[in-house]
């Protein structure tokens, strides 16, 4: 998680993949940089609601992942992921006052989009 998170469109990450087919991941765009990066491709997309779910941005973070994955070994790295519109917190519920990650709340609160990514 650590690795992935050097990348400047990679603002939160969870890895994912206990008893299941492959490690993948729940990510959290850097959506500032992602805008800014849009903006010099003529892309003026800014809801985070949309972006996630745009080609352009998911091809971005598609390369980002492709590019950390180098450092792993096969079987170590993310083979699918899923974006989400919005930044985890305290006050959300899926960090703790010291901003770990509430790993059960987490999967719990996308247990739908983390069967859609195995699903596939």
């Amino acid at each position: 998680e650590n690795a992935m998170k050097q990348s400047r469109f990679i603002e939160q990450i969870m890895v994912i993949g206990e008893n299941r087919k492959h490690p993948a991941a729940l990510i959290v765009p850097a959506f500032p940089a992602l805008i800014q990066k849009l903006q010099s491709e003529n892309i003026t997309e800014k809801n985070p609601a949309q972006l996630v779910k745009n080609e352009r941005v998911n091809a971005l973070i598609q390369a980002e992942v492709d590019r950390m994955n180098l450092s792993f070994g096969s079987y170590e790295g993310i083979k699918k992921f899923a974006l989400l519109p919005q930044e985890w917190s305290v006050i959300g519920g899926e960090m703790t006052p010291k901003l770990s990650l509430k790993r059960r709340v987490i999967l719990e609160k996308y247990a739908q989009q983390i069967e859609g990514i195995y699903a596939e």
